[in-house]
């Protein structure tokens, strides 16, 4: 996420671009690095609206590695870039860092272990149980489908399966409780 996608006035971010790791073999002068790349589909690009909370989360950040970079003085190497997260130098994330440091904070809270990639489930499957359509869903998410959508983030809580059933009593004329 790049902080010219970031717009803290109207809650919004622009997912218009992804960031890839370039390996050496790769480039013209022989130096790995990162590049700035289009998304996987056409539904990938969009726009998402963000809580209030996480503006606030965002503009701690901004302030965070404002600090960082008159730190790092001419070490800084977001110049290009723009990343919102980055490492201590203003570079792109280490993939595998970021997975250490995750593995930390969750045995910090005493959660389970989880993949970076499962925390799309602890985001779908809370908006899904409030009440948010899939099709809604679907679309914060980028899916190309809503069908991807339900196959993948669809497992359903049983306070979720439960509702339904009360639901359906109500609609066959049943009893509300």
């Amino acid at each position: 996420m790049r902080w010219c996608d970031v717009d803290l006035e109207l809650r919004t971010i622009r997912i218009e671009q992804t960031i890839q790791r370039v390996r050496a073999r790769f480039t013209r002068d022989g130096k790995a690095g990162y590049r700035i790349a289009e998304p996987k589909t056409e539904k990938s690009r969009r726009v998402i609206e963000i809580a209030e909370m996480l503006v606030s989360v965002l503009r701690r950040q901004r302030a965070r590695q404002a600090q960082s970079r008159l730190a790092a003085g001419t070490a800084w190497q977001n110049l290009d870039l723009d990343l919102v997260f980055t490492n201590i130098l203003g570079g792109p994330l280490d993939p595998r860092a970021l997975r250490c440091e995750l593995r930390i904070v969750l045995e910090r809270a005493g959660l389970p272990k989880m993949r970076i990639q499962d925390l799309r489930h602890s985001a779908s499957t809370p908006l899904l149980a409030a009440g948010t359509p899939l099709h809604v869903v679907s679309r914060i998410l980028g899916h190309s489908t809503i069908t991807l959508t339900s196959n993948t983030y669809g497992h359903y809580t049983a306070e979720m399966r439960a509702d339904a059933a009360k639901r359906m009593n109500r609609i066959l004329g049943g009893s509300s409780c």
